[in-house]
């Protein structure tokens, strides 16, 4: 998804990676990131979403991913950039 947006940005990805160790030994002096550690584990492990159930339920379908991206990047242009 970081890719993505960069796509739409115009931007090179930038990444780095935190290992879940880390962030525990930084909780030791920063309690944002102690506090963090708890939820480390949706970006160690897949993070699967499935609409499958409310598309049946509701008649209601998922925006892709990639089109998500484009429509929140350009709200935020039209709504908050400009600020």
């Amino acid at each position: 998804m970081v890719e993505q947006a960069c796509r739409v940005l115009g931007v090179e990805p930038r990444l780095s990676v935190v290992s879940p160790l880390m962030m525990r030994v930084v909780g030791i002096f920063i309690p944002a990131a102690r506090d963090s550690v708890e939820m480390m584990y949706e970006f160690t492990a897949p993070f699967v979403v499935d609409s499958s159930r409310i598309e049946r339920d509701c008649s209601l379908s998922a925006t892709p991913i990639p089109a998500a991206i484009e429509r929140t990047i350009a709200w935020y242009r039209e709504h908050v950039a400009k600020v």
